[in-house]
């Protein structure tokens, strides 16, 4: 048995949300999420309340999962408040497509977004942004495709060198992609007995979160 995401709308505490329940693969309710941006019909016309702004992942065997619902996708806040609590994977339901908004949110939050929508597209995005398969006019109800979820996003020009010596012990176990332009390296375990986050110690290499957050530190303290 899958997961299952199911959309509905649900009511706690005398209030209305535009919800997706979700339940495990005996059938359990796991989690919740609640809309966080509720569009002014919903609001106005259907009694709907705009979920907290906090709401916790979902864990799974494979990882913590979030959500977000359509209208969500034009802001930022559900996405970061998740990629935060380190989502692997971030389901987008929607009633339209959202097109390259949704590419975009998989590389700017570097997780996995899987969408599902009402109309003709409905996609896997990678964690570079990059399309691993979708619907489309002429297969427009389902998809199926393998996901790695062993990778890792880094910045390029800080460890050129230690790119050189994974190459070199672990060959074709492990597969570097990167982006030349954007100076973006993805580093991917293609082998059962090799975990990113062992290589990244191995090799003293930090995600380019990790990063992110030292610069950040270091910002703040040339301020005070």
């Amino acid at each position: 048995m899958p997961y299952t995401l199911c959309p509905a709308y649900t009511s706690a505490n005398g209030k209305n949300y535009n919800s997706i329940v979700v339940f495990d693969r005996k059938g359990k309710k796991i989690g919740m999420y609640h809309k966080i941006h509720a569009t002014e019909g919903e609001i106005k016309n259907r009694g709907i309340t705009s979920g907290p702004l906090f709401q916790p992942v979902i864990e799974t065997e494979f990882g913590p999962i979030g959500i977000q619902i359509c209208y969500d996708i034009n802001w930022d806040d559900g996405w970061q408040m998740l990629m935060k609590q380190g989502a692997k994977i971030i389901f987008w339901c929607s009633a339209f497509d959202g097109g390259k908004m949704v590419n975009t949110k998989a590389w700017e939050h570097k997780c996995i977004v899987a969408s599902s929508t009402l109309k003709n597209i409905s996609k896997i995005c990678d964690i570079s942004g990059e399309t691993i398969t979708r619907t489309g006019i002429w297969n427009p109800t389902f998809y199926c495709a393998p996901v790695n979820m062993e990778k890792v996003f880094v910045t390029t020009y800080d460890y050129l060198d230690q790119f050189k010596k994974i190459e070199k012990k672990y060959g074709r176990k492990v597969r570097l992609t990167t982006f030349h332009e954007e100076e973006w390296t993805i580093i991917e375990s293609l082998s059962p007995d090799i975990f990113v986050n062992d290589l990244l110690k191995e090799f003293n290499i930090r995600s380019y979160e990790e990063d992110l957050r030292n610069a950040e530190i270091v910002q703040n303290k040339t301020r005070t």
